[in-house]
């Protein structure tokens, strides 16, 4: 994977945390939490302030705030976050663990078939069974 890939991917995955992180409160590491898990708050934390520390983003984080689908600025943003880890390399691996955490995929069904989960990257996929449920060929594929 490049670092354009990686880059689309990190922002991706903040931008719809940006209205708390943006807020710096104790709600933003509750929504990481809630959204990501425990484990990703101090690593999100350490991506969002090398991102924001970049002066070309403020903008790009303010307007994005507002409307997370703009383009244009969702690409000024990734060249921000290339240029981040062109100076910061050993973020690739928090961005790769964040990455791999946010594909995990949950069901909860009472029944449950022909179900495939394809990811780019490692993950995992949980299935919950109710009482009295039924699950027929569920895959899960690694490419």
């Amino acid at each position: 994977m490049n670092l354009q890939d990686i880059a689309q991917q990190w922002i991706a995955v903040l931008i719809p945390l940006f209205p708390f992180l943006s807020k710096g409160t104790a709600a933003a590491a509750e929504e990481i939490g809630k959204r990501l898990g425990e484990h990703a708050v101090e690593k999100v934390s350490r991506l969002w302030n090398a991102l924001r520390g970049d002066p070309k983003t403020k903008a790009a984080i303010d307007i994005l705030v507002a409307d997370p689908q703009d383009k244009a600025w969702r690409e000024v943003l990734v060249t921000s976050a290339i240029s981040v880890l062109e100076r910061h390399p050993e973020l690739l691996k928090d961005i790769s663990d964040l990455l791999t955490q946010s594909q995990q995929v949950t069901l909860d069904a009472s029944e449950a078939a022909n179900i495939e989960q394809i990811m780019k990257s490692n993950g995992s996929q949980e299935v919950t069974l109710k009482n009295k449920s039924k699950v027929r060929d569920i895959k899960q594929n690694m490419t």
